[in-house]
């Protein structure tokens, strides 16, 4: 199933959906301590194990492997994330973040 990541209203925070709207889960950014997958229960991230990743695209492989298939950034605000609006500076992840990926 694929996974798509958009912003939340909470600048530390991503929601996951699937290509159908369905809530997946979320993704919240803890600092420089890394991120966060919360999964929503029912959905095909169900019973992911639980950790820290280092960077959003580790995130996302973890999200692509749990649910077999790819996790993308979606959304009209995606370049505003890779131009550093979303995480409040832009840093060399973010910068790679606007080119078009899937993992």
């Amino acid at each position: 199933m694929d996974i798509l990541v958009t912003p939340a209203s909470d600048p530390a925070s991503y929601r996951l959906t699937d290509l159908l709207g369905r809530a997946a889960g979320e993704i919240q950014r803890f600092s420089r301590l890394g991120y966060y997958v919360r999964p929503e229960p029912g959905s095909a991230l169900d019973g992911m194990p639980r950790g820290m990743f280092p960077t959003l695209d580790d995130a996302m492989a973890a999200i692509a492997g749990r649910a077999k298939g790819t996790c993308q950034l979606g959304g009209e605000q995606h370049c505003d994330i890779a131009q550093g609006v979303h995480d409040g500076g832009e840093t060399e992840e973010a910068a790679e973040m606007c080119q078009p990926r899937a993992i």
